[in-house]
């Protein structure tokens, strides 16, 4: 890790592209793309670093329509349009499952997109500069969000323009040492190592969520790197909460800074994540579920592995119900009507899960498999349990209010290590730097 040095802003703004290119669904929320937690970080960083005024922030990401140039929080989009977006996902999504299942619907998208492949953009050629960006004018700090084949892409997009770039590292799985080790090494995401060895030895500098994986970029890729922490906007969930007051003494003293009061809230546990069962763990998420019959669950699930979905809905629980999808602006709702909330998370896939935040940031006590970064012991968020077993007594004692968290407590932790200005500070500061190295 390398420690930051602030430095005086540069008379004129410099420009950064923050390339994230599935998070349109946080710029347009109608446009029915989920919103995960990289999405998430890329766009708070961006309408961060706005606030911060030392730097235009440019985001770039996918749509299948235009959009307009300006946006209110003073971030410039660049959305690179692909009409086709929708059908390659579903077509990479049916192929992707073993056996293919080749339904009518699946039949006629793969022949439209092989009847329509020569009026379309080629793919961008792996570690090559990417043509999607090369169209824009050149910023002068490119940022690429995790380590992949498409930061790869951007990473020599940066070093032909001769600008420099930065790595956010999302995933711990994105510094599987399994990729120095092993060339032809392939992780569940379908990322290579060829990819990230590439981005690894290319990008100007790395900024960590976390000090585990400062420590295992060092150690397995003789990489430095910055620990900058997720960030929250802590006024946009200020609003929500001014809306709601304490209905009793009792949520004056144990729920200060709650937000809907605690009896009222319709939800006993939240889940968020995906249909899958490595990372965000959907099916142990479900056996906690079966046994805690009397507590009502609520699933904001999106789809991702096909199979795992149609076996959890198989035969799901009678006491958890699923959304398939949440707009972003959205998202402070869900816990806002939650009265604990359930985090399943792999460490060994995730960084730091933004929803942490956010659940803390609604005054929703957290149930978590892990402490990621230590923020339960720092914070006093929620309770980590080591034992499985342990979750249905943990997550109903916080439901029939015989546990609780202090709420003040945690306000002050966000607000200290994971705030919007603080963090996009940081992150300003490392931009100044890079500005500083190439002038």
């Amino acid at each position: 890790m390398t420690d930051l040095a602030t430095s005086p802003a540069p008379p004129d703004r410099p420009s950064v592209a923050i390339v994230a290119w599935q998070a349109i669904g946080t710029v347009a929320p109608g446009a029915g793309v989920p919103v995960g937690g990289m999405e998430t970080a890329a766009w708070t960083f961006a309408t961060g670093l706005a606030r911060d005024g030392r730097w235009h922030p440019i985001f770039i990401a996918r749509s299948t329509r235009r959009l307009p140039i300006t946006h209110p929080t003073g971030v410039t989009i660049a959305a690179h349009v692909d009409r086709w977006m929708p059908v390659r996902r579903a077509v990479a999504s049916a192929l992707s499952d073993r056996p293919v299942r080749w339904t009518p619907r699946l039949m006629w998208q793969v022949f439209t997109l092989a009847i329509t492949k020569p009026f379309r953009a080629a793919d961008p050629m792996p570690r090559k500069p990417d043509p999607r960006l090369t169209k824009f004018d050149p910023p002068d700090v490119w940022i690429t969000m995790g380590v992949s084949a498409e930061s790869a892409g951007v990473i020599a997009t940066a070093v032909d323009q001769q600008r420099p770039s930065l790595v956010l590292v999302q995933s711990n799985e994105d510094l599987n040492p399994r990729f120095a080790d092993d060339p032809n090494f392939t992780s569940k995401y379908g990322v290579t190592s060829a990819d990230v060895m590439f981005a690894i030895r290319n990008a100007t500098h790395f900024v960590c969520q976390n000090q585990w994986q400062c420590d295992r970029l060092q150690k397995h890729f003789a990489r430095d790197s910055f620990l900058i922490r997720n960030a929250i906007d802590l006024n946009h969930f200020n609003q929500l909460r001014k809306r709601f007051e304490p209905t009793s003494r009792r949520d004056d003293e144990s729920n200060a800074s709650s937000t809907l009061p605690f009896d009222k809230r319709p939800v006993d546990v939240l889940w968020i994540g995906r249909f899958e069962d490595f990372h965000k763990r959907i099916t142990m998420a479900i056996q906690i579920a079966r046994q805690c019959p009397t507590l009502k669950f609520c699933f904001i699930a999106n789809p991702s592995d096909p199979a795992v979905e149609a076996d959890v809905l198989a035969d799901p629980p009678g006491n958890v119900r699923f959304i398939s999808r949440v707009q972003a602006d959205e998202m402070p709702n869900q816990f806002a009507q939650a009265k604990t909330f359930l985090c399943t998370g792999d460490p060994r896939y995730e960084g730091f899960p933004n929803v942490l935040l956010q659940a803390a940031a609604m005054g929703t006590p957290i149930v978590s498999l892990a402490d990621f970064d230590q923020f339960f012991q720092r914070s006093g968020a929620g309770v980590v349990c080591d034992d499985l077993t342990t979750v249905p007594e943990v997550l109903s004692d916080f439901v029939d209010r015989r546990r609780s968290v202090d709420h003040s407590k945690v306000y002050d932790y966000l607000e200290t290590h994971h705030s919007e200005p603080v963090i996009c500070r940081h992150l300003a500061d490392l931009l100044d730097r890079c500005f500083d190295d190439v002038r």
